[in-house]
């Protein structure tokens, strides 16, 4: 199968206003990443994202470094910052770049080291001296020599294909999250842990050419940090911060984990990318899961929310714990893909009482992905718990209570699985920082009906995992 080719920029608040093209190549396809947009010119298509995190510049680093979940481990990728113009970029050329190296790039052309590039965007305020002397540090340590010559990340291209460039994309991120939000400082480097030299594109970016033309950001607010007064420990908690001012409707008590690095597959994204497609075919908005919360907007590419990462990864540790698995509120199938992802030998009875339209596209979807190993059972004029016996129920190794506001529905399942569960059973609690969830999870573990899985990564809160101790008291 040919390889897919995409070029994409994004714009977190108005720092820019979307690029135009000049001559569109039809064998492209256009992707616009945007929180405030409603809608992008052609030949952009427009996905939905948020501000993840509490600095828009690590949010679009996140954007920019992470291509392989947004297109997949074989596209060929152009990344354009947006302040990029008068695009003229056709498959042809993006091929002649790539014909010399994987990874094609502009040189800096007013600066020659990473070192000088440090001194100047310490100088204008840019970057952090605390976090990027830190990164400056690991360089020397590893043997980083900075006599590579230095590249002007603006206009990337990228072939997804080769194994190094994905390497190469991972430190870059994990610089970025450290606190060095200026991400031409660790592009090199990332090059060059992974085994890499980049082709320099020979064109002279700083004025108009048949490239592009680059102008001035729209709105630099946001652009220079605010003066530091706070301490080392300070910056790394900052740098790892969510921002949630945009989820509105979230309870107090919601917790804010870290991000956590995660590691998808083709199979996974592509499955959750075709729900998302379903959903918003289906016109209704979408319930929260561990991929998105509750009616966030969404388009098809728009990636997991990072937000919800350590929530995702509970449940990945957990679906290791057996192979029968029964979910109790399939929804659109989210949490469903993460757990057959994760254990490719488990089998997975999803339940769903069948108020949500999209349900059954999206089962047809997780069924076709993760054939033989998923079925769905859904009823809407009574819960589907009642059609399985408690013999069936004891076979299952693996319990998912989805989680929500619905206190009795909520209550209704769960006293169920205390009834039916087998001692053993691996139990994960969704949204168990609720106060109607962490009563009756107290309630079970004062009765001995339950203890805390001890799982080799730190709960997120969001969900937790148990192990059924005893049978349910007469």
């Amino acid at each position: 199968m040919s390889q897919a080719y995409f070029c994409y920029s994004a714009l977190i608040g108005d720092y820019d206003l979307p690029p135009n093209v000049i001559e569109p190549d039809p064998r492209i396809q256009y992707v616009l990443f945007a929180d405030q947009l409603t809608a992008a010119p052609a030949p952009w298509t427009l996905v939905k994202v948020e501000n993840y995190f509490r600095d828009r510049k690590i949010t679009s680093g996140f954007l920019k470094s992470n291509p392989e979940m947004l297109f997949g481990h074989d596209a060929r990728v152009v990344w354009l910052d947006g302040n990029a113009r008068d695009i003229r970029i056709d498959r042809n050329r993006i091929d002649c770049w790539l014909a010399a190296a994987p990874v094609a790039v502009f040189r800096h052309r007013i600066r020659s080291t990473v070192a000088d590039e440090l001194v100047e965007v310490l100088r204008t305020g840019i970057e952090d001296d605390i976090s990027s002397a830190r990164l400056m540090a690991q360089m020397r340590a590893d043997g980083f020599a900075d006599d590579r010559g230095l590249s002007a990340a603006m206009l990337l291209i990228r072939d997804l294909a080769d194994h190094r460039v994905r390497r190469a994309d991972r430190q870059w991120w994990e610089a970025i999250l450290s606190g060095a939000r200026r991400d031409q400082i660790s592009f090199d480097f990332a090059l060059w842990s992974a085994g890499l030299v980049g082709a320099s594109i020979d064109v002279d970016w700083r004025v108009p050419n048949p490239i592009s033309t680059r102008i001035p950001h729209a709105n630099d607010a946001g652009r220079a940090l605010a003066p530091r007064a706070f301490s080392p420990e300070e910056i790394e908690r900052r740098w790892r911060a969510f921002d949630f001012s945009t989820r509105r409707g979230l309870p107090a008590n919601h917790p804010k984990p870290p991000y956590y690095r995660e590691r998808w597959s083709v199979a996974a994204i592509e499955a959750i990318r075709d729900i998302n497609a379903a959903v918003i075919a289906s016109g209704n908005p979408l319930h929260g899961n561990c991929c998105y919360f509750h009616e966030q907007p969404i388009s098809a590419r728009t990636p997991p929310d990072p937000r919800l990462s350590w929530q995702r990864q509970v449940l990945r540790a957990a679906s290791g714990a057996g192979c029968n698995a029964l979910e109790i509120g399939f929804d659109a199938g989210h949490a469903a893909v993460v757990m057959l992802d994760a254990n490719p030998l488990m089998h997975l009875t999803s339940i769903e009482g069948g108020s949500r339209s999209y349900a059954q596209p999206c089962a047809a979807i997780v069924g076709r992905r993760f054939a033989g190993r998923f079925s769905l059972r859904a009823d809407q004029t009574k819960s589907p718990l009642a059609q399985i016996g408690a013999g069936t129920a004891r076979q299952f190794d693996i319990i998912r209570i989805g989680g929500g506001p619905d206190g009795p529905d909520v209550a209704d399942d769960f006293a169920w699985v205390m009834r039916h569960a087998a001692p053993g059973c691996c139990i994960v609690v969704d949204d168990a920082y609720l106060d109607p969830t962490e009563a009756l999870i107290a309630a079970a573990i004062a009765a001995g009906q339950l203890r805390v899985a001890a799982l080799p990564i730190p709960r997120a809160g969001e969900n937790r995992v148990f192990f059924k101790t005893g049978p349910a008291p007469a």
